[in-house]
């Protein structure tokens, strides 16, 4: 998966460590699987970031909501929520 250079140079600064971390998995199931959206679940996201708390998981993605980096659907199943890159990082003052 290439990241966009923005991601590097204006997200990364903006959020948390753990937030890009899961920022980064979640383009990768995402994006990076040329998705739009992805079924990943919390267990996934700590996997693939070595994140060891659910909490930390949780508060991440509530940063990465509050930057309108990404949009989550929650759902009622084994699969785990829906995430999608919105790509609206302008209105946090991040540009693309």
């Amino acid at each position: 998966m290439k990241v966009p250079n923005f991601v590097i140079d204006e997200v990364m600064a903006e959020i948390s460590h753990n937030s890009f971390r899961c920022y980064l998995a979640i383009m990768r199931k995402t994006t990076g699987s040329k998705k739009e959206s992805s079924h990943i679940t919390t267990d996934e996201l700590m996997n693939l970031t070595s994140i060891k708390n659910k909490r930390t998981v949780y508060s991440s993605i509530k940063e990465l909501e509050s930057h309108s980096l990404i949009t989550k659907v929650k759902t009622n199943t084994q699969y785990g929520n829906i995430y999608i890159i919105t790509g609206n990082w302008k209105s946090k003052g991040i540009s693309k």
